[in-house]
């Protein structure tokens, strides 16, 4: 009874996550970079984050912890990185 209750809530929740903040790109080497950012908020809870290279339509990786370590990259190349909050009831933030 408990589950249904929590999934009425979840299926409920039209509010979207906060935007992640202060993202921020931190070369390890020439072929990884750490991308690391402050948690989002949720009226409910926030249930990952999309991380995009690039400008790619799709996203490379969804992460539920935030940051993200992007290995194999090619050397001396600029990268940019788009996070996004996803919460239970598939809000995306803004």
């Amino acid at each position: 009874m408990l589950l249904s209750k929590m999934s009425a809530k979840l299926s409920g929740d039209t509010e979207k996550p906060t935007a992640p903040t202060l993202v921020r790109a931190i070369a390890v080497d020439e072929q990884e970079i750490v991308v690391v950012w402050f948690r989002s908020k949720d009226k409910f809870s926030v249930a990952g984050y999309n991380v995009y290279r690039n400008n790619k339509q799709r996203p490379i990786k969804t992460v539920v912890v935030p940051y993200y370590e992007d290995k194999n990259l090619d050397a001396f190349t600029e990268y940019c990185y788009i996070i996004e909050a996803l919460d239970g009831g598939k809000n995306i933030s803004g």
